[in-house]
């Protein structure tokens, strides 16, 4: 737990780190709206900051290391001193006091999780279940870095897919649930899909509302399951991810109200849902072999 008197950071209503780091972040999702989830992209040079507790779970994941990378850090009391190199993660649990001293210049992204989002990711069976995470000092995890690189990727390309991003998110939690928790949960294992009613009320909400930024846990609320298992079932069922899906969705309707031929390439892309046409002649090329104005013309 804190010491008796740390900076206390609550995510949900500041910046997690100007008042902490020597630089302000590079990118952030603080605009992005992403539920539960945060992310920041840092160039820092050596530093150190006081103690600080964060109201939500911290993964600092270390894309650029020039040299090898020194560090020292006070983690609920005790000192840790350890090397930093590319590809590392640090996992400091929410809550969890920490003080930190590092030598040389570094780049990493910083994620920060509601712990909420850990409770809503647990299927019912297990949901009572408490979740503890364990620090990590500096280790390697190839998953999470790539978790990383990709909704860091989100935000430099201003794509905010709601439900690529809580994909990402709801993943990165069971991970860590499954590997880095003190009290080790089984996820109970689901086959067979969603049932034929449950299926047909998913897809026809989708349909209904495929001009909005849907959510992962809004559609898993359809049928009162958790995102995690809602993910798993949806896939079985159709062969696609929820976001898979949708994409596909919009694809199909735009095909459509392109061979109505009222409507510019540019408002069919804001009426199925893309955030502009470039979007649409992306994922339109990539599914059906040739751009929106192609099959148009053809």
């Amino acid at each position: 737990m804190c010491a008796t008197k740390p900076l206390f950071v609550d995510r949900a209503t500041e910046n997690t780190t100007t008042s902490i780091l020597p630089r302000s972040p590079v990118l952030s999702s603080i605009k992005a709206d992403w539920d539960n989830l945060f992310l920041e992209y840092h160039s820092q040079p050596s530093g150190e900051h006081q103690e600080v507790c964060v109201s939500g779970h911290s993964i600092a994941i270390f894309t650029k290391i020039p040299h090898l990378g020194k560090a020292e850090r006070i983690i609920d009391g005790r000192l840790y001193k350890h090397s930093v190199t590319e590809g590392d993660i640090l996992l400091i649990p929410a809550n969890t006091g920490v003080k930190a001293s590092w030598y040389g210049d570094s780049e990493f992204i910083l994620l920060g999780l509601n712990p909420q989002i850990c409770a809503s990711a647990l299927d019912e069976s297990v949901r009572s279940r408490a979740v503890n995470l364990i620090p990590q000092i500096p280790t390697c995890d190839p998953l999470i870095f790539q978790m990383g690189l990709a909704l860091k990727k989100v935000l430099e390309n201003n794509t905010y897919h709601r439900l690529y991003v809580d994909a990402i998110a709801n993943a990165l939690v069971v991970h860590l649930i499954k590997y880095y928790s003190s009290n080790k949960i089984e996820f109970p294992e689901y086959r067979g899909g969603l049932s034929k009613g449950k299926l047909k009320q998913v897809i026809d909400y989708i349909d209904t509302n495929i001009e909005r930024d849907l959510r992962l846990q809004e559609l898993a609320n359809l049928v009162q399951i958790s995102p995690h298992y809602f993910s798993l079932l949806f896939k079985q069922s159709t062969g696609l991810t929820p976001h898979q899906y949708v994409i596909h969705t919009r694809v199909a309707r735009a095909k459509k109200l392109l061979l109505k031929g009222k409507m510019s390439i540019v408002d069919i892309a804001q009426t199925v849902g893309f955030a502009n046409q470039s979007y649409l002649n992306l994922h339109f090329k990539r599914l059906v072999g040739l751009t929106p104005k192609q099959f148009k013309l053809q």
